[in-house]
């Protein structure tokens, strides 16, 4: 028999153990620790009540895992309660479990959203209902090219030097200036300060996810990274933020958000995240997600390429017709930020 249910803290190894044993991995593999789930699964979030983490069991053994990656869009239908399913494993011995467990956890939201992933994993997303609505740019700038690809473990071939000399011009061609009257100060935690920072519907996009005081300070909770909370400060009456992860030699910009829908707001904005990130000599490249024009024109006058696009895919389980459209998200809509 097939019982649907949240899983409690106190079964955080069995969860470890299957997961491990469907992705292939050891209980040491960073996402998969038990720190690292017992925070994505449990530690209070402002945006979910309880337990995260949704299991199938069958005669008392898992056999389908999901979590919770909970979001609000705020849009001109209104607000959308909605989610990622993250650590998202089914046993294959239980043909279809997986998708009834994403039908479980869909029952308690408005709608559920997937972001990237495999090619057999967005058709699948397809043929469960799910539909195209927009997508997210992954960026990168490499901003200490010869310790990038020389690193020791670092996989080489004949096509590392030329790889090093296209870096080496980007970086010369980088134009990431903090303008005049522009600072960034780190912050232990983010307060109510950075409010009138946050996306609202037509800043950047015409639909935003919604971000809290809350929301960041769990971020900054991730034991998976080395996180990193900054406060921003402009010229006139600007005010903004930024939040960073580190993981090896990456630094990702998690997230950001400024009062203003000025362009030249954003490109002071994205200097000085990348200033932030460079004061880290270990940090060789830094990667950002963002779906909104604004902030890809923003960054990519620093010096940023395109590394790759994520489809937005979503299921509109509530049937509010929820359309595809610009709905500005970072990578703490995702596990992006610390995988």
């Amino acid at each position: 028999m097939l019982t649907f249910e949240p899983a409690r803290e106190v079964q955080v190894d069995e969860i470890v153990e299957f997961l491990c044993q469907r992705f292939g991995v050891s209980s040491e593999h960073r996402p998969f620790r038990s720190d690292v789930l017992r925070w994505k699964y449990f530690t209070p979030h402002p945006y979910w009540k309880g337990s995260r983490s949704y299991v199938y069991r069958r005669d008392g053994k898992i056999v389908a895992h999901g979590c919770v990656m909970p979001a609000r869009w705020l849009m001109a239908e209104g607000t959308v309660n909605t989610a990622c399913v993250i650590d998202w494993a089914a046993d294959p011995a239980v043909p279809g479990v997986g998708i009834l467990l994403y039908r479980g956890i869909g029952k308690l939201l408005d709608g559920l959203m997937g972001i990237g992933g495999s090619d057999d994993a967005r058709r699948t997303l397809l043929r469960a209902g799910y539909h195209p609505i927009h997508s997210i740019d992954v960026l990168r700038s490499v901003i200490r090219p010869g310790e990038h690809h020389l690193q020791a473990d670092r996989q080489k071939d004949w096509k590392t030097p030329i790889r090093l000399a296209r870096d080496v011009l980007r970086m010369t061609q980088q134009s990431a200036q903090v303008p005049p009257g522009w600072s960034a100060e780190r912050v232990s935690q983010f307060n109510a300060s950075i409010e009138p920072s946050f996306p609202a519907p037509g800043r950047p996009s015409l639909a935003v996810a919604e971000r809290s005081v809350g929301l960041l300070n769990y971020c900054l909770e991730c034991p998976a990274a080395q996180m990193e909370a900054y406060r921003v400060r402009g010229s006139g009456s600007s005010i903004g933020y930024f939040l960073l992860s580190k993981i090896a030699n990456e630094c990702r910009i998690c997230d950001f958000g400024i009062n203003t829908v000025e362009p030249k707001g954003w490109r002071a904005l994205a200097a000085l995240a990348v200033a932030a990130a460079r004061e880290d000599s270990n940090i060789t490249q830094i990667r950002l997600g963002t779906s909104s024009k604004v902030i890809r024109e923003a960054f990519e006058s620093a010096g940023f390429q395109s590394e790759s696009i994520q489809p937005l895919v979503y299921w509109d389980r509530a049937n509010k017709g929820i359309e595809p459209r610009e709905i500005s998200m970072t990578f703490v809509d995702n596990d992006f930020f610390y995988l």
